[in-house]
């Protein structure tokens, strides 16, 4: 079997290529945003060359209807934006929201407003919720393989292998710890930006606020959003890289596993305090005694094994239809890619591994 050191560098690699996919990640989320600070400025601007006095709109003036013939364009505009809600698959609370608007005889300047900036902020989510399900799914099949990887490696054992498909990366990534799954705390982040906004709007006309600072104001919100999902990626990351490995363990018959706090040591006192922490496999649990224990953990375990080897052999689990694998010394994780994970799934995860691992 190998040494520790050998577990500790595979551990830490598979947590630096995950974390060099969510850096690379966040340059599309920076896009994401930008764009919708983009659309939401249009959208302002436009009001406020309507309506604005001095580039200025008194609340009086926002609340005042939409005439007829500005209300006929606009009916117009709610069925594309509930047509896009449908294809786009927004929140139920939006297409309801539209469907309420477009049956009043009369809507305010304000709520017109209010509502194209609703669109932008539902597009953004359902934008990230895309983003982060591509990103999660494939650093959970990449940390799967490559544990599995270090494991029968580092073993030098016959242990049972198991692949796994479509239907469990999706269970893995749509599990919720610690409360909620990603897409729920995406929807419940753009949630608390709709109801600020909704606060905002009448704020800064009651302020009399010019175009460019009501803009300004939103994204500050946006900004702070924008911070909460770069906090997200990297957690939720975190989360499966370890998930995967606690997976592993569990098909492999490991028992104990060993805290590794090394990336985190500067950060986090709590993991600070877990690094070797020895804790067994049917009790590991998120956030207690299991990393991901915070927000931007960076934090991974790898097998522990007792002093006492001589039984290694006899623990280790085996399929008994001969589902499983001994790994030659000399084979790559490359070579064992080609040999052992499914035709389908060789091309994205030798593509990832080709883009983040780290360079000898």
């Amino acid at each position: 079997m190998k040494n520790a050191e050998y577990w500790k560098t595979r551990a830490v690699e598979t947590i630096l290529m995950s974390e060099r996919s969510v850096v690379d990640y966040e340059k599309r989320l920076q896009q994401v945003y930008d764009i919708a600070l983009i659309n939401i400025r249009k959208e302002i601007n436009a009001f406020f060359s309507k309506y604005a006095t001095n580039n200025k709109v008194t609340y009086a003036e926002a609340r005042r209807r939409l005439t007829a013939a500005e209300l006929k364009p606009y009916h117009v505009q709610l069925k594309e934006w509930y047509r896009l809600a449908q294809e786009l698959n927004m929140s139920p609370e939006f297409k309801q929201h539209l469907k309420e608007v477009s049956a009043r005889t009369y809507v305010s300047r304000m709520m017109s407003l209010e509502t194209s900036i609703m669109f932008e902020m539902e597009r953004l989510a359902t934008e990230k919720i895309a983003g982060y399900t591509d990103l999660l799914s494939t650093n959970y099949l990449a940390a799967y393989y490559s544990n599995y990887y270090t494991v029968s490696s580092g073993l030098q054992l016959s242990v049972n292998f198991a692949t796994i498909d479509k239907g469990s990366i999706d269970t893995a990534i749509r599990t919720r710890w610690d409360g909620a799954n990603y897409s729920d705390r995406i929807w419940r982040d753009k949630t608390r930006l709709i109801q600020t906004m909704e606060k905002v709007l009448p704020q800064s006309f009651s302020r009399g606020l010019s175009s460019n600072e009501l803009g300004d104001m939103i994204a500050k919100e946006l900004n702070t959003s924008k911070n909460y999902g770069r906090t997200l990626a990297r957690t939720e990351v975190n989360n499966l890289c370890n998930q995967s490995s606690l997976r592993v363990y569990q098909a492999t018959g490991l028992q104990e596993y060993e805290y590794l706090a090394t990336l985190d040591m500067r950060t986090s006192d709590i993991c600070r305090d877990l690094d070797g922490f020895i804790g067994k496999v049917s009790l590991a649990q998120t956030g207690v005694n299991y990393p991901p224990m915070h927000p931007n953990c960076r934090s991974t375990t790898i097998p522990y094994f007792p002093d006492d080897e001589d039984d290694i052999e006899d623990r280790i689990a085996r399929d008994e239809e001969g589902n499983n694998i001994k790994v030659p010394r000399k084979m790559t994780q490359e070579e064992w890619i080609k040999k052992y994970v499914p035709k389908e799934q060789q091309q994205p995860l030798l593509k990832f591994r080709n883009k983040y691992r780290p360079k000898a």
